[in-house]
């Protein structure tokens, strides 16, 4: 039960949509039955995620008929969970005899309010690697966005941006702030993970 937790944790809006459905319900079988479907959903979500990002940058082609697999088991979650397996996956490939085109660096994001960020410095709006508390409070945000990098030749192998709250659209300024901040970001994680 607490791994469905830390996943709703991550995903507060969802987590306020359900907990509205499960109310109007009238049995505790329905309601546990929604809470179900979201949490395959996510899970389903993540696992195309991974798979998307991961099957891009392993040469697979060098292991013709192999499966590799990541498993994970969180035992404490103080940031984005997609970004902490990929990074934790990575570090993982790094150490390993697999060979990769890249070793993908994710980077998570959330952005305060337009008022906010009307001619301020990137490190003024965007709150980068949100922790439990961001998360609990991410209706004070107005997107959330996610980057994975392959920093070698600065090249974006994943990206999201979703709508936290009623937001205005960025300007392609604020998305270069975005994609400045994240690479940067990336490039002394990478360093760091070629360190240990």
């Amino acid at each position: 039960m607490r791994g469905d937790q830390i996943l709703l944790e991550q995903y507060a809006s969802l987590e306020e949509d359900l907990q509205r459905q499960m109310e109007s319900i009238g049995t505790k079988g329905g309601a546990d039955s929604v809470k179900e479907r979201a949490i395959r959903s996510l899970t389903q979500s993540l696992q195309s995620e991974l798979s998307k990002v991961f099957s891009s940058c392993i040469l697979t082609e060098m292991y013709p008929a192999t499966t590799i697999a990541f498993q994970f088991t969180v035992i404490e979650l103080d940031s984005d969970l997609l970004q902490s397996m990929i990074n934790c996956a990575s570090l993982t490939l790094y150490k390993s005899t697999i060979q990769c085109r890249c070793l993908p660096i994710a980077i998570t994001m959330f952005l305060k309010p337009a008022d906010k960020r009307h001619q301020k410095a990137p490190k003024d709006w965007i709150q980068i690697d949100p922790n439990y508390a961001h998360f609990k409070h991410a209706t004070q945000y107005t997107h959330r966005t996610s980057m994975v990098w392959n920093v070698d030749v600065q090249e974006l192998v994943s990206f999201s941006l979703q709508p936290l709250s009623k937001s205005q659209a960025l300007d392609l300024k604020e998305m270069d702030a975005i994609m400045g901040v994240s690479l940067s970001i990336a490039q002394k994680l990478h360093e760091y993970m070629l360190e240990l």
